[in-house]
């Protein structure tokens, strides 16, 4: 099955970009399996929920990492993964996090 996942980055000067992530999300044996297709980042879970925050957390903190090491841009570019800009956040934290989307 497929997913879709939303990253949302907030900068110190509130200026906000998202990402749109596909989750490839499949059940083997007694365990979940799934991965970002655009970052390569993979997971493995008993639940189907638990998969989801396992992958998510994973994907972030890739991003987190690579967005600390001063490589995003680059590394995004590399990935084929689009960026849009989002009008600026008020109270805004320089990191990536995750918001909902219905399934």
């Amino acid at each position: 099955m497929r997913d879709t996942a939303v990253a949302v980055r907030s900068s110190a000067d509130g200026e906000q970009s998202i990402l749109v992530l596909t989750l490839d999300i499949s059940r083997h044996d007694d365990l979940w399996v799934g991965a970002c297709l655009e970052l390569g980042t993979a997971a493995y879970a008993p639940t189907l929920e638990e998969l989801r925050d396992e992958l998510q957390e994973a994907v972030l903190l890739q991003l987190n990492e690579v967005e600390r090491l001063g490589f995003i841009d680059q590394y995004l570019q590399e990935h084929s993964v689009a960026v849009a800009q989002l009008p600026q956040a008020r109270h805004a934290q320089e990191r990536w996090g995750f918001m909902a989307v219905g399934v």
